[in-house]
């Protein structure tokens, strides 16, 4: 199959270089085009918010991290203001197995990130739901519909940004 036939979810040319470079790069992570689950994880002030409540229309990012993880923190510091301008207000943090408080702290060490919702999961509901297995994973969500997946640091600095802003100019 030629990369100009490649084809996931409907999408051409785009998702097709995604797919290959991802699993080129050794972080691809299939996921199966589905509707977000619903669970609970709680605002930073403490309240329990569910998933079904997001108004998710357009395209998000949604990025899940484990407290006191390195991979983690590193993956959030290669997302600069300069390179990830326009999805930085699209895009949820979810900081699992930590209290509202931690992800506070965590959350002032990233300002590039300010714009995003930042939520704590400290009964891991997030992993569970998603069928996540590690630590961080990035997921591309379109309408509420969970669409690509990205586990672990790409090896190249500019690679996760580079999909990002493809992803939102799309």
């Amino acid at each position: 199959m030629y990369l100009n036939q490649l084809r996931i979810s409907g999408r051409p040319r785009f998702f097709g270089y995604l797919a290959l470079s991802l699993m080129f790069a050794g972080v691809a992570l299939a996921v199966e085009n589905r509707p977000l689950p619903s669970f609970e994880v709680q605002n930073l002030d403490g309240s329990v918010v569910n998933t079904s409540t997001w108004a998710m229309e357009g395209k998000w990012v949604l990025i899940y991290l484990e407290g006191q993880c390195g991979p983690c923190t590193h993956l959030l510091a290669r997302l600069t203001k300069e390179q990830y301008p326009q999805l930085a207000s699209r895009t949820i943090i979810i900081v699992a197995g930590s209290q509202p408080s931690d992800v506070k702290m965590l959350q002032k060490g990233f300002t590039d990130l300010a714009q995003a919702s930042w939520y704590a999961d400290p009964t891991r509901n997030a992993p569970k739901t998603l069928n996540l297995h590690g630590a961080p994973v990035t997921l591309g969500i379109q309408d509420k519909t969970i669409r690509w997946g990205i586990s672990g640091i790409p090896p190249a600095p500019g690679l996760l940004p580079a999909v990002l802003k493809k992803w939102s100019a799309q």
